[in-house]
């Protein structure tokens, strides 16, 4: 039950129309912090939600593979940066994200990921760092703004941040890794 509030009130305090000017002014915290916490609000509502249907969900979601299919195809199309600019300027792009990042990104990461293998789980880790450092890398050397509504200067910063984010995951799954076979 504590996930379950915790999962509504992340969603309303990202709602609130003061908090949402107020992350959606920078991209780095547009990205990282309400994506992010939208994510985490759909996270909590799924492990949730798990407890009482993954016998319902579980032979629908292969050892999680089609739930993290979802995650990762909804998850591409909010990191486009015409996602986010269209979600600064259409109403309906907002509540859009707002349904979609933790419904169809946290919820099927919630259900699936219990039940990918740890070597699917290092696969998934390397990818998303492996992106996050892309991802950064493109936004810090192209020559034009790519989400129009932040300045140059926000998104060479945000791509400094998301290489940071990157390489950050990269070390923690190497150390996660060399923890795991130390314990064996």
């Amino acid at each position: 039950m504590k996930r379950l509030a915790g999962a509504a009130a992340i969603w309303i305090i990202l709602a609130l129309p003061y908090n949402r000017s107020l992350l959606e002014a920078k991209l780095v915290t547009h990205q990282f912090l309400q994506l992010g916490g939208l994510a985490l609000a759909g996270y909590l509502l799924g492990s949730v939600l798990r407890q009482r249907c993954d016998s319902i969900v579980e032979p629908y979601n292969y050892r999680g593979v089609p739930g993290l299919l979802l995650t990762v195809f909804a998850l591409l199309i909010w990191l486009l940066p015409r996602s986010l600019d269209a979600s600064l300027l259409d109403s309906g792009w907002e509540i859009a994200k707002f349904v979609t990042v933790p419904l169809l990104i946290g919820l099927p990461l919630a259900f699936s990921w219990p039940h990918v293998t740890v070597i699917g789980r290092g696969f998934v880790m390397a990818n998303f760092a492996a992106m996050l450092v892309t991802m950064g890398v493109l936004y810090r050397v192209a020559p034009q703004r790519l989400c129009t509504n932040y300045l140059i200067e926000a998104q060479q910063s945000f791509g400094a941040y998301a290489m940071a984010a990157g390489v950050s995951l990269a070390i923690g799954c190497v150390y996660y890794v060399l923890a795991v076979s130390r314990a064996d």
